[in-house]
């Protein structure tokens, strides 16, 4: 298989999926779900009155560094629940326990994140005494619906942060959860649930489409789609046995015609690695179609830095020349690794950064501190291929309430997809559908 060169600058975790477009999100409905399992904790995150430097100093544990405000729990559907502190610490021993987690589940990030847009996110539970045994958080989005090129609705909801749960993700737990999300939608507080990526395999999957859900419909915008691994073998080393021994010679060819290449870890070194991947990111093909993806703003350094604070962030840049070229803005919590932006300035196109930046960035996770995967994203890919080594089917999944609103504008997106996956069958069947994104991709 050829060497690939259009690594461009995505969102590796949400590429492909028309549905989850950045946006600013107005702050509202700060809603609760009620339970009456005892067994299942719904808590929101509410903003008091007081926070800033008077929180810190009395410790409270809800306090968030990125806006200096307060984001204390309060409980719902339970007489006997964790006071704050507990929960708090519950949910981070979850987090450490679960060696596939996500840094962005950590407690301080998914508040951080949500605080930021003055939001509350309701936070799925299940509790054996004090301890957690899972965690979801739903985060306060609404649902962004495109009916036609310039019209537009949305539905309100929550969005299943990183497609994920934490800690337990066995079957009686994520029925609970589907549960838990039918009696949200029941309220009529709530006209959507979004999961963006969710493995077709999975218990959740199967808790959320194996049965008639009473008052919800199921929506999948998209076909289900290659997510593609790369699944360490023990000792990693042995990874590179997955290739030719003239692929591995064409990959370090490569690598040297690009000498520069640093890894970023540390909070001192967010601001310089995201003004550099912001300076990549202005000549991307996404950048020109898209707009920029890395802001590099206060609010996205700050976030970044509370990463890199916990240790989670390891991101890297390659240069040629003294000039930046290619960039992996990435997290790593215990055994999973996590590319959330890359991409590569399509000036150095001719040297294949994005080839060179994956190998480089190979190179460097099985000489310290290899994780278990490498966590590619849903969606399909040349490079995937190239690359991985473990593919399973992912898709997005959509449950809105049973109503006319809803139902309706769901019923209308899934024609206008329907239409257009008809077209794109036909331009694949002559031959030109291929042609048409590379000429998408090729103009500005």
């Amino acid at each position: 298989m050829p060497l690939i060169a259009d690594m461009r600058c995505v969102n590796l975790a949400r590429c492909h999926i028309p549905l989850a477009h950045q946006l600013d999100y107005p702050a509202h409905q700060k809603e609760t779900a009620v339970h009456t399992d005892a067994n299942r904790l719904a808590f929101e995150f509410k903003t008091p009155a007081t926070g800033g430097a008077e929180a810190a100093e009395q410790g409270d544990p809800w306090y968030s560094a990125l806006n200096d405000t307060l984001a204390a729990p309060r409980f719902i559907g339970s007489e006997t629940s964790p006071p704050a502190e507990a929960a708090r610490r519950a949910w981070i021993d979850c987090l450490k326990q679960d060696p596939m987690g996500n840094a962005f589940c950590h407690p301080d990030m998914a508040l951080s994140a949500e605080m930021a847009r003055g939001l509350s996110p309701l936070v799925y539970a299940r509790w054996q005494g004090q301890k957690a045994t899972t965690l979801g958080v739903l985060l306060n989005r609404p649902l962004p619906v495109r009916l036609a090129p310039k019209v537009r609705v949305r539905l309100s909801g929550y969005k299943l942060l990183e497609s994920e749960v934490v800690g337990d993700r066995g079957t009686e737990s994520m029925e609970t959860l589907r549960d838990s999300i039918v009696q949200l939608l029941a309220t009529g507080k709530a006209e959507s649930v979004f999961v963006e990526d969710l493995d077709v395999a999975s218990p959740l999957w199967e808790a959320l489409t194996r049965t008639k859900l009473r008052g919800v419909e199921v929506f999948f915008p998209e076909e289900p789609q290659p997510h593609w691994w790369i699944r360490f073998p023990e000792p990693p080393e042995k990874y590179w046995d997955h290739f030719s021994s003239k692929t591995r010679s064409k990959f370090r060819q490569k690598a040297r015609k690009i000498e520069e290449f640093r890894c970023f870890r540390g909070e001192h070194e967010v601001e310089e690695f995201l003004a550099k991947a912001h300076q990549i990111g202005t000549n991307t093909w996404q950048s020109k179609r898209l707009g920029t993806r890395i802001a590099n703003s206060p609010e996205e350094i700050a976030f970044w830095k509370l990463i890199a604070h916990h240790g989670a962030m390891r991101s890297y840049v390659l240069a040629h020349a003294g000039r930046p070229a290619a960039f992996a803005l990435a997290e790593q919590w215990r055994q999973r690794m996590i590319p959330q932006e890359i991409g590569y300035d399509q000036s150095h196109s001719e040297h294949s950064p994005g080839t060179v930046l994956l190998f480089r960035i190979l190179q460097n996770l099985i000489e310290r501190d290899c994780p278990r995967a490498f966590d590619f994203g849903y969606g399909d890919a040349d490079y995937k291929h190239l690359f991985g080594n473990h593919q399973v089917l992912s898709a997005p999944i959509v449950l809105v309430r049973s109503s006319f609103r809803p139902l309706a504008v769901m019923w209308t997106d899934w024609l206008r997809r329907r239409t257009s996956r008809v077209l794109r069958t036909g331009l694949r069947k002559v031959g030109v559908l291929e042609r048409v994104r590379r000429r998408y991709r090729a103009t500005g």
